[in-house]
């Protein structure tokens, strides 16, 4: 049942989002400004108030787990990727299938999935995931997507990886490690401004989605080679590795639904910024919105496996 209402709940969001941007409902500005208010500001107090929490010292050693989790599947994700690379026929096409597999939409898409699925501690153990992955992502893309590395200096550096959600990371985890608890009141504000970005993300999703024209869809076949490798290959590569662990099964099932993830909503804007052949923005957007689409049916699909598996 909580598979079936997280599919209509998602379902009943992005559709939303879809038919406000088909009916432009808003002006062209508004939906920069709603998305960069979730990054800058919702986003990050939900991420803080999920890492604060009592310390426990008992549990170091299963977050290091997951920091090596997510460390070892991005690797792999991008050994997939590379493969998928090749089926592409390299270029561009294969620079989106081995970025798309590699890494997925672990923001809007992931934070309000994880909180729906497994709660508050399931939250917590999510972000503590994806840190490697926030930091891994930036420099990524600026090789994978133009040859060559942007970051040319320590400032460049400093400069990629400063941002609103990744400080408040940093944040929340002196926060959680020196065991410090917000006062009730700043807890009760940033909780209230936090929750608000499950479901406009979400939103968000559709309204993004509502830019692309669905007749391109299948003048880009090789985008469904990164939706196939995103949504299908890697969460199940994933499930039947981690069936042969003793990791813990509650870091297997956010694994898992990490792993079954559409492709990156940010896909484009740094396919924008690298890459020289404007059919790749229109690829990556195809990529995109099947692979949300599908993962509308996959991830629940996923869920119901892993319930069954590890009750």
């Amino acid at each position: 049942m909580l598979a079936l209402k997280l599919a209509l709940e998602i379902s009943l969001l992005v559709f939303l989002g879809l038919f406000i941007g088909k009916m432009k409902m808003f002006p062209d500005d508004f939906e920069a400004s709603l998305s960069k208010f979730v990054i800058d500001v919702s986003l990050p107090c939900l991420i803080i108030v999920s890492l604060n929490k009592a310390f426990d010292p008992s549990e170091l050693s299963g977050l290091m787990t997951l920091l090596i989790m997510s460390v070892v599947m991005t690797a792999s994700f991008f050994v997939i990727g590379q493969i998928g690379y090749r089926i592409a026929g390299k270029g561009s096409s294969g620079r989106l299938v081995r970025f798309g597999t590699t890494f997925c939409n672990y923001t809007y898409f992931g934070m309000p999935v994880m909180e729906a699925l497994y709660g508050a501690n399931g939250l917590f153990l999510y972000n503590i995931f994806v840190v490697p992955i926030r930091v891994i992502i930036y420099f990524f893309a600026s090789v994978n997507f133009s040859g060559e590395s942007s970051v040319k200096s320590a400032r460049d550096a400093v400069r990629l990886l400063v941002t609103p959600p990744t400080a408040a990371v940093v944040i929340g985890l002196i926060l959680y490690f020196a065991n410090i608890a917000l006062p009730d009141f700043l807890y009760q504000v940033m909780d209230s401004v936090g929750s608000v970005s499950s479901p406009v993300g979400m939103i968000l999703c559709g309204m993004s989605l509502s830019h692309i024209d669905l007749k391109s869809i299948l003048r880009f076949p090789k985008a469904f080679v990164t939706v196939g490798l995103r949504c299908l290959a890697a969460p199940l590569l994933t499930l039947l590795v981690l069936s042969f662990t003793r990791i813990d099964p509650q870091y297997i099932k956010i694994a898992v639904v990490y792993s079954a993830l559409p492709v990156a909503a940010i896909t484009t804007s740094y396919i924008i910024a690298y890459e020289k052949d404007r059919n790749a923005v229109s690829e990556s957007a195809v990529a995109i919105l099947v692979s949300t689409l599908l993962s509308i049916v996959t991830l629940p699909a996923f869920t119901f496996i892993l319930d069954r598996l590890y009750p």
